[in-house]
């Protein structure tokens, strides 16, 4: 199974990549937003690679770099040791024996850990990346 199978909302991400839809190792972590109004803890990092066919309104703006923000709505469990960004890790998703979604880092440098009701696709955007 692929991650988007945890997830809703993939509505976007599967017309944007089609069936190549990229994997999480590897991902570029930029941030992690707890939101106490929503009960929401968000992941936003860019993603390893880039669809086949760019939309014309990224290739346009010379866009490199995909990213995403995944909410993990209502969590049971949350775990944060460490922190530095922007950081490479790999991020493992699956279910839980009580139909929960489970989402895991550990870099060595960072570990995350959470367990919530949904993960859902809040986001998705392309932008130029410094330097380039």
């Amino acid at each position: 199974m692929s991650w988007v199978d945890y997830v809703i909302r993939t509505e976007g991400i599967r017309a944007i990549y089609g069936d190549h839809l990229p994997g999480l190792d590897g991902i570029t972590l930029r941030e992690v937003t707890l939101d106490y109004e929503y009960l929401s803890v968000m992941l936003g990092f860019d993603l390893p690679e880039l669809p086949v066919v760019m939309p014309k309104k990224w290739e346009r703006k010379g866009a490199d770099s995909v990213r995403l923000k995944l909410d993990f709505l209502d969590p049971s469990e949350l775990a944060i040791q460490g922190w530095t960004a922007p950081l490479k890790v790999d991020l493992r998703m699956k279910k839980t024996d009580n139909g929960e979604v489970s989402a895991v880092i550990d870099s060595g440098e960072v570990y995350f850990s959470a367990t919530a009701r949904f993960a859902s696709i809040r986001e998705i955007s392309a932008h130029k990346s410094p330097g380039r």
